[in-house]
């Protein structure tokens, strides 16, 4: 199987390379494609525009829209779910426009340690919310992508509990982002990835120390990233995999970053056999 190799725009924010200036580094690093962190709500239709022509300009294909919505079981009233679910859905329209694959979909935790509202409760809305959003996706031909999330309350904090959220949404667009990062800080065995075989929309890699949240280049962690490749590529997975990266350490050149972060990961790639 081969994967093309994506990078997750989010990590020019703030830096002189945010927009067309990131999609042109990215290009010329090497990057096959690019996921799109931007938020279409409630946005002037000139900044979509302006997102659509630098994204054409440039030429590189991009692959997920990136959505975070934290509100969309995790908050107990119905205006603000309400609120999450149509925010959700313009997303799915922005990957439209984009001609991207997926909606890369975080939906977030319980709240309140589940001392007030029972988890059982959360749990259904989140279910019967993300199927709102699941139903509108893939009737415009776009999947979700769940992302798997280590936090000890968060909704989909393992694989079987990602598994047993999919089944009970029930809707085929609705499919698993396995962020290998988040498996080495969940403590995920590699072989524990053969359960989402035929279920996964899309990949992130970036490394850490399996302690707290990190998104570093591979190489300066201590996850066994080169494992959960291999388990990857072997569900059969050949979509994109996205390098997920914070912004470096103080001092540090952001461009040097990604391209630290992009030869790591090729690496990877062709050490696995992942990559043709």
């Amino acid at each position: 199987m081969t994967m093309e190799l994506a990078l997750v725009d989010a990590v020019w924010e703030g830096s002189a390379f945010e927009g067309r200036a990131g999609l042109e580094q990215a290009k010329r690093i090497g990057f096959d494609a690019v996921d799109v962190a931007f938020d279409p709500a409630g946005r002037p239709e000139a900044d979509v525009d302006g997102l659509l022509a630098d994204v054409r300009a440039v030429g590189l294909p991009v692959r997920s829209a990136i959505c975070v919505s934290l509100g969309i079981g995790g908050d107990y009233n119905l205006s603000v779910q309400r609120f999450h679910v149509e925010r959700a859905k313009d997303h799915v329209d922005l990957a439209v426009l984009l001609k991207a694959s997926n909606v890369l979909l975080v939906i977030g935790e319980y709240i309140w340690q589940n001392e007030i509202i029972p988890a059982s409760e959360q749990w259904a809305a989140a279910v019967r919310n993300v199927r709102d959003v699941a139903e509108y996706a893939q009737s415009s031909g776009v999947e979700l992508a769940l992302e798997l999330e280590h936090w000890r309350y968060a909704f989909l904090n393992s694989i079987p509990r990602l598994v047993d959220f999919m089944d009970e949404v029930g809707i085929d667009a609705c499919r698993a982002n396995l962020d290998l990062n988040h498996l080495w800080a969940m403590k995920v065995e590699p072989a524990e990835i053969a359960a989402l075989a035929g279920r996964i929309s899309h990949a992130h890699i970036s490394d850490c120390h399996g302690e707290v949240y990190e998104n570093l280049p591979p190489g300066r962690g201590t996850a066994p990233l080169a494992e959960y490749l291999s388990a990857l590529a072997g569900t059969g997975f050949d979509g994109a995999l996205s390098l997920e990266l914070g912004p470096p350490p103080e001092g540090e050149d952001v461009v040097a970053w990604v391209e630290e972060g992009h030869r790591a990961t090729l690496a990877l790639l062709d050490a696995t056999g992942a990559r043709a």
